[in-house]
């Protein structure tokens, strides 16, 4: 700060002071204004597809469009989804590594019929069977819907029955493991570990290297996959992103305070 040429005592900022302050209100923004409606990531567009017919292993067509969901008046995930189909969602400070912090996914469940989802919940529940409506918003307010396009209809149908009968099942905590036949699953190995049994080892969701597990990421980004709907009102933060973001600050501030 330093006083203005001829005015004792008046102030003006000084140009890292300014900086200073720009930082920290695009900072601001990116912790509170909520992100905008829409599908997250390259593949998801503006209309998505739905299968309408039972797709042979390796289709690149999966069918006919349906528009996206944007609120509480839109169609349900369980009026379009079928037996098989995988649910990807981002839940609010999860702790859950993504491959993205500010826009992966951190919980998935795979769809089993009659309204019903199969998850590996947390430590505290294991498995599950609950209902498909626990996703909607507003419990759930980012959440992307897929189908496994490499699997026949009689596959699909196989992964949710074989996914049925886990229920009950713990909760793994290793997240680095791959198991196919195993009694634990985190959220996201159950379906990677149900289309590798029901398909005999043919349809193989984990998308990277296999050296750190299977994440919903690696389910999102998989070929075999495509995107059927969702809806997305707003993309919360995770603790993972927040720290990004946190980083981020201490970078610019830093940074500010060079050249100062």
């Amino acid at each position: 700060m330093y006083a203005y040429p001829g005015y004792p005592g008046g102030t003006r900022p000084s140009w890292p002071w300014l900086a200073l302050a720009a930082l920290a209100v695009a900072v601001a923004c990116m912790l509170f204004i909520p992100s905008k409606p829409g599908i997250d990531g390259s593949r998801a567009e503006a209309g998505v597809k739905v299968s309408d017919r039972d797709p042979a292993a390796g289709s690149e067509d999966p069918g006919d469009t349906v528009p996206v969901k944007e609120g509480e008046g839109a169609m349900r995930m369980e009026d379009y989804l079928l037996p098989g189909d995988i649910l990807l969602g981002r839940c609010r400070l999860s702790l859950v590594p993504s491959l993205n912090p500010p826009r992966g996914w951190t919980h998935a469940a795979l769809y089993v019929g009659d309204g019903d989802i199969v998850v590996a919940a947390n430590p505290f529940q294991g498995t599950v069977r609950s209902a498909a409506a626990s996703w909607e918003y507003p419990r759930m307010t980012w959440v992307v819907c897929l189908r496994v396009v490499s699997a026949t209809e009689e596959e699909r149908k196989l992964a949710a029955e074989l996914a049925e009968a886990e229920v009950g099942t713990s909760y793994d905590l290793n997240w680095f493991a791959e198991q196919e036949d195993g009694d634990t699953w985190y959220c996201s190995e159950l379906p990677w570990a149900v289309y590798l049994r029901a398909t005999g080892g043919r349809v193989d969701l984990e998308n990277g290297a296999g050296a750190f597990g299977v994440s919903p990421d690696d389910l999102y980004l998989d070929p075999d996959t495509v995107v059927i709907g969702g809806h997305f009102e707003r993309r919360p933060d995770t603790v993972l992103s927040l720290l990004v973001k946190a980083l981020t600050l201490c970078a610019l501030f830093g940074t500010a305070a060079v050249v100062r």
